[in-house]
């Protein structure tokens, strides 16, 4: 039995369809999609998944095994979040009015 996930990416703001990861018990390929590869602004998943059509083998250094950020990356993405939290806010309040200047 193969299973078989979609692996998206973002491109310009939007998420799109890279391409396919087939995986059986004892191995895994990964296949850019064709309309992926098509696209003037693909770019390389990972450096062992060159930009071509075709099957590529996932074993033994699979790029996909661990794609969860580590304590590291976490930090930073929540530094990211946290500034983009804070701009929104800034610009809300901005639109509104300084909390100050609605008291009666």
């Amino acid at each position: 039995m193969v299973d078989v996930y979609d692996v998206t990416t973002v491109v310009n703001g939007s998420e799109v369809l890279a391409g396919k990861i087939y995986r059986t018990r004892a191995s895994g390929s990964f296949e850019y999609d064709s309309g992926y590869l098509r696209m003037r602004t693909a770019f390389e998943l990972a450096p062992a998944l060159g930009l071509f059509p075709g099957a590529q083998p996932l074993l033994p250094n699979n790029p996909f095994g661990d794609s969860a950020p580590d304590t590291w990356g976490r930090k930073v993405q929540n530094r990211a979040a946290g500034r983009r939290l804070d701009e929104f806010l800034r610009q809300a309040l901005g639109r509104l009015g300084h909390p100050d200047s609605m008291r009666s």
